[in-house]
């Protein structure tokens, strides 16, 4: 048994809960905010986590809170090491677990970790799936260019929300992706999208997604990220009570590449989700505002 294991145990070993994992999320997000490094390095250190946790070596990390605080942190630094282009050094580390932690207990569980994911550092992520299908649709101007933006930033907020939601761990990637981008075209009323753009967007989806654009999975997953939103503490003060209904398939179904509509939106559906629209572009223009770091879980 490690020397850190016995000193950071507990008597009564109790498991932890979605909502432990939610609070070490938001925790991590807190942390890259602070130094200025990209927020995608929480969603791949969640993902060292949670495939941790599922290993006999990461299973007792279930039961005690400091075992799991410390498995979270190292995770976030062995992402940050391995995808950023800052240096963060184990001391550092350690700091910020006030005094928890030493630089050898985080430079231990690191091997512990590499070990037990056979060294597997190189996750798919749900904004790398975004960026990918945007990628793929040729911008032919620069409101296209401005369409591809609102549509990135919009999904990347539904996208960092799922990332705290244990809800989402077994969803794919790519179809939290793809459900973040339907979401987003629904809003766009609020925010018009060219008609090309829009078109070219869908037939991408339809091709290179995961799951029919249009099935049940898809939108069980559409209506959780939703909901996700407006349960979002920034939100709650307008609430959208009507999240799961407003989400019925808004785009036409898309034909053969070579006989699609110039028109792809469905005309009638009046009652697109701007009201979401308009929680998402509040809460980004609030993400400059960063919480005190607390690194207790209660």
């Amino acid at each position: 048994r490690r020397p850190w294991m016995t000193r950071h145990s507990t008597n009564r070993p109790t498991m932890l809960d979605a909502g432990c994992r939610s609070k070490i999320s938001q925790w991590c997000y807190q942390v890259v905010d602070r130094c200025g490094i990209n927020r995608e390095s929480v969603s791949i250190a969640i993902s060292y986590l949670d495939r941790f946790l599922m290993t006999s070596a990461g299973a007792t990390s279930l039961y005690d809170i400091k075992m799991f605080q410390l498995a979270a942190t190292t995770s976030l630094y062995i992402a940050i090491k391995v995808f950023e282009p800052k240096v963060i050094d184990p001391k550092f580390v350690a700091m910020l677990s006030r005094g928890t932690y030493s630089e050898n207990d985080v430079t231990e569980m690191e091997m512990i970790i590499l070990y037990a994911l056979d060294w597997r550092v190189q996750p798919p992520t749900a904004m790398s799936f975004t960026r990918h299908f945007l990628d793929l649709v040729p911008a032919r101007s620069s409101v296209d260019e401005s369409a591809r933006d609102f549509v990135l930033q919009s999904s990347r907020f539904q996208v960092e929300l799922a990332v705290s939601d244990y809800s989402f761990v077994e969803v794919k990637p790519s179809v939290i992706a793809a459900a973040s981008i339907l979401n987003t075209l629904d809003m766009a009323e609020s925010n018009p999208l060219p008609d090309s753009f829009l078109c070219s967007l869908i037939l991408t989806l339809r091709q290179y997604g995961s799951i029919s654009l249009f099935g049940n999975e898809m939108r069980e997953v559409r209506d959780r990220l939703l909901n996700t939103v407006s349960d979002h503490p920034k939100c709650k003060d307008k609430r959208i009570t009507t999240c799961a209904s407003s989400t019925s398939s808004t785009v036409k179904t898309v034909k053969k590449r070579e006989n699609v509509s110039t028109r792809c939106v469905n005309e009638e559906s009046n009652s697109l989700l701007g009201n979401v629209a308009t929680l998402i572009s509040n809460t980004l223009n609030l993400s400059g505002n960063v919480m005190r770091l607390d690194y207790r879980i209660t």
